[in-house]
């Protein structure tokens, strides 16, 4: 069995994906011949608008809207024109939000056009794979740990 584990964006760009590690062992422990291959889309985000925008949005742009802005949904943003099949959907919301909190934008908004491609991309590349499993990580693991408080 062909089984590929999947991480999309936002997790952090300087942490391998820790899901993906345990998820990738567990399977081979339990399953010694079957074939684990990974796809780590974060990286591939980053590259992608680096590589797209000709240099313009870079690794440092990714943190701001990924991690620097996990609060204020930005990230979820960028690829939320993609789920509605409309690239303005939200926009005027998001910018009635950003100037009530002063949030910047702006980087967010310049990495909108390149969702739906990248999304195609990936689509391509995992099912080009011919997976027989595909398993996604859960990708929460900044505003967890946000909000992770010290014991008593």
């Amino acid at each position: 069995m062909r089984v590929h584990l999947v991480t999309m964006p936002w997790h952090p760009l300087d942490l391998p994906s820790l899901q993906l590690g345990l998820l990738n062992r567990i399977v081979r422990q339990g399953r010694p011949g079957d074939e684990v291959t990974e796809f780590h889309g974060s990286l591939r985000w980053a590259e992608f608008l680096l590589e797209r925008s000709g240099g313009r949005l870079r690794p440092g742009d990714y943190v701001e809207v990924g991690s620097d802005a996990i609060f204020h949904g930005l990230g979820d943003f960028v690829f939320s024109g993609v789920l509605y099949d409309d690239p303005d959907w939200g926009v005027a919301r998001l910018r009635d939000y950003a100037a009530g909190r002063g949030v910047f934008i702006d980087t967010a908004l310049a990495m909108r056009p390149y969702a739906a491609p990248f999304v195609d991309a990936c689509a391509t590349e995992v099912l080009a794979a011919e997976p027989d499993v595909v398993g996604f990580s859960r990708q929460h693991l900044h505003a967890e740990r946000a909000l992770a408080r010290p014991g008593p």
